[in-house]
Order: structure tokens, then C-alpha cells, then sequence
């Protein structure tokens, strides 16, 4: 049987062995590049670098960056089923991202953003797989009418999709959750990454989910439209939004799969696939308890919870022990009051108490010294020598001159 020489080289003895894989799925990284404006006329330049405002091409910078930085690394890789949204507007919630990544994914499959060459690189990259492996799979799919990219069905539930989807908060000093603001970007993940892809594909740089999604998207959009109703077109007072030609440049979503540490992912996927173990145990538990039931016919109804309560209620009125909570509730009320009264006539006496040593702390009027016989006399001698000095001096002139002062001296 002749063979063509590709067909040929694959008959190696060594093609068993998995071909040289992308583990860390390097080839993901210039997924979410915008192109550069392009010299040729006939090139299609819509959506280039050039229409980023400048604040979205510092972000593009910014996150390529640290994603080139930690890439360096052998412990870092991209994740291909999780995606970034970045420059998010501050109203969009979980509800409202996990809305969009549906829509994204289906505008991105209908318009066959992704292709059978895509799944094939993933499958490549993955390395669990040999090129021959790969096309007998592929082929057997064809064969069969199956689809190599996985189909979005509406009627299954969307958590088979998109597992989880998160919003980055800023909870505050006080670490609650409600009304928490969102800081513009989140993170969802899906189950196939070929979805993924296709959402990255729809979303990145993409104009049409500005206005409602993008930070700052509506205030770009109202300029925009501002200046189409003007003669000259050319906008004015559009702050960052316009550029030195007029144009109105609109942000955009920025998409791009995740890079994560590969430590703390292994460690979160054991974490998960504990707590799926645990959920398949508790279930397998309660069926097998739910057959011992069915066999035995002691199968109890399941009650409510206020069913419960009156049952609970019932037996303790029927066993004493309501009467005797009763009394226990009663005693410790007794007690309360009790202590009550007692508190308040301590603050009582130690009132009456304050008030005691504030009356005896006020000091007595001073009494006169008791005088002697001898006292009293020469107090006496004393008022009457007093009063003849103020006589003496009523009754004379005194004549303060130069003259009679110098005669008067006793030094002369």
C-alpha cells in the first residue's frame, strides 16, 4: 500500500509519544492584542490602536506589562477557560457579567469566530493527546455529524457553561458585601474553552458593548453623538474622549484570558474536587439511608421547620419543662428587678453619704480671742492714746514748709 511522505512520517515507532506540549498555553498570549493602525489605503484601520482613548491604550500597557512580567516565571501560566474583563462601568454586577459572557458567546459562535483549528491547538497544547490521536479524533467526529466546537444549548443550565462568574468589590474597612461598589473589572470562567475564545473574541475592543458595559462608555457615546448633529463633525469639550483631530475615541471592554500561579491553582482544584467528592458521598449516603427506609416502612414525612417547632414545644409542655422554663424565666426576671432596687439604694447612701462630707467640709466663722484683764487694759491705754493724737492734730495747723523743715533737723 503506497502512502504519501506526511502520511509516511507518522508511521514512526516513536509516533506514540505525545508531541512537544504548550502546558502553560503560551500560545494564548497575544490573544487580546489590538492592531496598530495600518500605511496601506485599502486596510481596514476600524477599531485599531489609534481609536483607544488614551486612557484605555495606558490600561492595554499597563496589564501586558505585569502579564509579560509574571509569564517569565515557569510557576505562572494562562489559565484557557478563564477570562479577565477589565474597564468595566461601576453598575455592572455578577447578574449583569454573567449576562453578557452568554450573549458573547453566542453572537461569537453564530458568527464563527472560532474554528475546528482553534479546538485542534488546544487539544495540542494540552498534550494529552498524539498528532495522530488528534486526527483519528477529529475525523471520527466528522464521521459521526459531530460538531468540534462544543454547541451552546439554551435549555441547559447556563452553570454547565459558565461555572462561575466574580466581581471585584471594594468592601472597606467594615468588609461587607452589601452595597458594595464594584472597582471595574471580574473574572468568568467557563467549562469549554472554546466558548471562552469566543467570548474573548466577541468582547475585546469591541465598540458595540461600550454604552452599556465599558466605564464611561454612555458620556463617549452622548459626545458622539453630539458632534454628528454639528456642521463640522468635529467634537469640542469631550474631555479624555476626544483626540487632537476631533475624532471621539469610545473605550472598550478589555478581555484576556487569565495568568495564574500554578501552585494555587493545583491547590484550588483540590480543594474543589474535595468538595465534589463530599457532595457525591453526602448524596450516595442519603439514598442508601432513603432504600433502608423504603425496605424497613419507616419512611417519616418530611416537616418544615414550624412543624418542628410545635413538635418541640408539644413534648416539652407534656415532659414539665415548659412550667419549668416558666419558673426559671420568672426567678431570673425576680432577680434582675431585684438587683435593680438593690443598686439604686446603694446609689442612694453614697449620695447621702457625698452630700454628709461636702456639709462637713464647709469651715466654721472664725471666733474673737478670748482677751485677760492685763489684755483688755492696755488694748484700753492704747484706743485712748490714739484718740488724743487725732484731737491734737484737728486742732492744729501743721505748716509743712522749706523753712521749717530745715530748722527741725536734729542732724544740724
Amino acid at each position: 500500500l503506497a502512502v504519501d511522505k506526511e502520511t509516511a512520517s507518522t508511521f514512526d515507532s516513536k509516533e506514540h509519544k505525545i508531541p512537544s506540549a504548550d502546558r502553560r498555553n503560551l500560545y494564548l498570549q497575544a490573544e487580546a492584542r489590538v492592531e496598530s493602525s495600518s500605511t496601506d489605503p485599502q486596510a481596514n484601520n476600524a477599531n485599531t490602536w489609534d481609536d483607544l482613548p488614551q486612557q484605555d491604550q495606558k490600561k492595554r500597557q499597563t496589564a501586558l506589562k505585569d502579564k509579560t512580567t509574571k509569564l517569565q516565571s515557569p510557576i505562572f501560566f494562562i489559565n484557557p477557560n478563564r477570562l479577565s474583563v477589565r474597564n468595566m462601568a461601576k453598575h455592572v454586577d455578577e447578574a449583569g457579567l454573567q449576562k453578557l459572557c452568554v450573549l458573547a458567546v453566542k453572537r461569537g459562535l453564530e458568527k464563527r469566530l472560532v474554528g475546528a483549528q482553534d479546538q485542534i491547538a488546544h487539544w495540542r497544547a494540552q498534550g494529552e493527546m498524539s498528532t495522530r490521536e488528534i486526527l483519528a479524533k477529529v475525523q471520527e467526529m466528522e464521521a459521526n455529524g459531530e460538531d468540534i466546537i462544543p454547541l451552546w444549548d439554551d435549555k441547559t443550565n447556563i452553570k454547565e457553561y459558565i461555572p462561575s462568574v466574580y466581581i471585584d468589590r471594594d468592601f472597606g474597612p467594615s468588609g461587607k458585601k452589601a452595597d458594595a461598589p464594584s472597582r471595574g473589572f471580574g473574572f468568568a470562567e467557563f467549562t469549554h474553552h472554546a466558548h471562552a475564545l469566543a467570548c474573548l473574541r466577541e468582547l475585546n475592543n469591541n465598540p458595540a458593548y461600550s454604552r452599556d458595559y465599558a466605564a464611561g462608555g454612555k458620556a463617549a457615546d452622548s459626545i458622539k453623538k453630539r458632534s454628528r448633529k454639528t456642521k463640522k463633525g468635529a467634537a469640542k469639550g469631550g474631555g479624555d474622549y476626544v483626540g487632537e483631530d476631533g475624532r471621539v475615541h469610545v473605550p472598550r471592554l478589555i478581555v484576556d484570558f487569565t495568568v495564574e500561579n500554578k501552585i494555587k491553582a493545583k491547590k484550588q482544584a483540590e480543594r474543589r474536587m474535595q468538595q465534589q467528592l463530599n457532595q457525591t458521598k453526602q448524596k450516595i449516603e442519603n439514598k442508601v439511608k432513603g432504600k433502608e427506609e423504603d425496605e424497613t416502612g419507616d419512611k417519616k414525612k418530611k416537616r418544615n421547620r414550624g412543624a418542628i417547632q410545635r413538635e418541640k414545644k408539644r413534648q416539652k409542655r407534656e415532659s414539665g419543662e415548659e412550667e419549668a422554663e416558666r419558673q426559671a424565666q420568672l426567678q431570673a426576671k425576680a432577680l434582675v428587678e431585684a438587683k435593680k432596687e438593690l443598686r439604686k439604694e446603694r446609689m442612694e447612701q453614697k449620695k447621702k453619704k457625698l452630700e454628709e462630707v461636702k456639709r462637713m467640709s464647709v469651715k466654721p466663722p472664725k471666733k474673737k480671742p478670748r482677751m485677760d484683764e492685763e489684755d483688755e487694759e492696755f488694748e484700753h491705754i492704747v484706743r485712748s492714746y490714739t484718740s488724743k493724737l487725732e484731737t491734737t492734730r484737728e486742732g492744729q495747723e501743721i505748716k509743712n514748709t522749706r523753712a521749717t523743715l530745715d530748722k527741725k533737723r536734729w542732724f544740724e
